[in-house]
């Protein structure tokens, strides 16, 4: 995926959720899953991607949306 899709697709998602009435909240769960996310990837000694870390926003948007 190319940083232009990465950058329209977090917008969209951030754009609903100020349409949703929780776009602060949102933007403070997307960096608490990043520090946590570190974290992890630090405990278990793998490096970080991009790939993974937008799985957990795409998991995040999903719980959003139900």
């Amino acid at each position: 995926m190319k940083a232009k899709d990465i950058a329209e697709k977090l917008e969209r998602y951030e754009q609903k959720a100020y349409e949703g009435g929780y776009g602060i909240d949102w933007l403070e769960g997307i960096g608490i899953n990043l520090k946590y996310y570190m974290i992890e990837c630090d405990k278990k000694e793998v490096e970080p991607t991009m790939r993974d870390f937008l799985s957990r926003i795409d998991e995040m948007h999903k719980k959003a949306e139900a």
